[in-house]
């Protein structure tokens, strides 16, 4: 018998362009069992860039807005450009949202997208999390991300994290 869906929650995926947002978008309709594959930016086959447009830069240009079933979750998530020229679909994305989650780039830390993102959710008082993307490249630090996080942005960041290969279901 299916689990009955009880819980909703609409959040926005948001941050540097380039920081793993679609990536991570995909990873989230995968694991939920929404997708058979991963997409993939750099082959153009992911579900949230599927303009023409976005797929030649490999870039969002448009903000996505994706469901998945979770355990007894239904999930609407928003998947956002980074660019600062698209900003206004942050600002939309934000506005329907219940929370945030501000994706950063473990190889370059904090950007001016991830201080923009960071405004505007404290602008519209979302509760948010810092999901530290890209771990697995050479010369990565999550302590030290973290505490750019706690420098630059807020120093109200708490450190919550699996750095084993196991999921957290």
């Amino acid at each position: 018998m299916p689990q009955e869906l009880i819980y909703k929650r609409v959040f926005c995926l948001c941050g540097h362009a380039q920081s793993g947002k679609t990536s991570l978008s995909e990873a989230i309709l995968y694991h939920c069992g929404v997708t058979t594959r991963l997409g993939r930016v750099e082959e153009g086959t992911t579900v949230s860039d599927y303009e023409e447009d976005e797929k030649e830069r490999k870039s969002s240009i448009n903000l996505a807005v994706l469901e998945a079933k979770y355990k007894s979750y239904h999930l609407q998530f928003i998947d956002t450009p980074g660019y600062l020229d698209f900003i206004g679909e942050v600002v939309s994305g934000l506005k329907a949202s219940d929370f945030a989650i501000i994706v950063v780039d473990a190889t370059s830390g904090v950007e001016v997208g991830t201080e923009k993102a960071w405004e505007l959710i404290h602008k519209e008082n979302l509760p948010c999390l810092f999901f530290i993307n890209k771990l697995d490249k050479e010369n990565t630090s999550y302590e030290k991300t973290l505490a750019q996080i706690r420098e630059l942005l807020t120093k109200k960041a708490v450190s919550f994290c699996s750095l084993s290969d196991q999921n957290i279901n």
